[in-house]
């Protein structure tokens, strides 16, 4: 599992520093774009296609078989066989290559179509948070458990998006396609469940 996780923290990297080089930006542009950038931020958690697009990976993330199969093909890389694809869908829960391919193709042109729409990579962190909160119903509760929970979900989601499109429209039919983006649905499973397991150590 080493060398998976040095593959998804690489991914990782690699995307946050695009994104605050993008922050960077936008804190050295003029008025007239802030304003611009202000109206896709609140735009945003409305978006009926931002809304499948969080509620389609969230199915994608509870439908997911195994996770350590998932990560032992990814370690593969390049190098994986066209069994191992298959093997590689039934562990994300699909039935076979074609089925998951789909999905992520699917997936990709809403994403693109969204990072056209709003410039994903260039909204700050925590404004994408807000709105995958607004848009999945992760509403103050009244607990701090609860919140905490709610904002760990969120965050873990808007770094998962910022890391696809950091991943590019890649193919999936080869293996750069699998390799990162599959990475990424692997991280974000991981960063869900650590979430989840905060949550019942602070419920006690």
């Amino acid at each position: 599992m080493k060398n998976f996780k040095k593959i998804a923290l690489l991914i990782l990297i690699m995307v946050s520093m695009f994104n605050c080089s993008h922050d960077t930006q936008i804190g050295n542009e003029d008025d007239k774009f802030e304003n611009s950038q202000m109206l896709r931020v609140t735009s945003l958690a409305s978006d009926q296609d931002f809304i499948l697009y969080l509620n389609n990976t969230n199915m994608h993330l509870e439908g997911i078989k195994d996770i350590v199969k998932a990560e032992e093909l990814l370690e593969k890389g390049e190098n994986i066989s066209e069994q191992e694809k298959e093997e590689l869908a039934i562990a994300f829960g699909y039935n076979s290559y074609i089925s998951w391919a789909t999905y992520h193709v699917d997936q990709s042109r809403l994403l693109k179509k969204m990072d056209d729409k709003y410039a994903l990579t260039e909204m700050p962190i925590l404004d994408l948070e807000d709105n995958i909160a607004d848009a999945l119903g992760y509403t103050t509760q009244g607990s701090f458990c609860e919140d905490r929970y709610s904002n760990c979900l969120a965050g873990a989601m808007a770094q998962a998006i910022i890391a696809h499109v950091g991943c590019g429209w890649a193919d999936l039919t080869v293996a750069a396609g699998i390799l990162c983006h599959g990475a990424v649905y692997a991280w974000h499973t991981s960063m869900n469940n650590d979430c989840g397991y905060a949550y019942h150590d602070c419920l006690g």
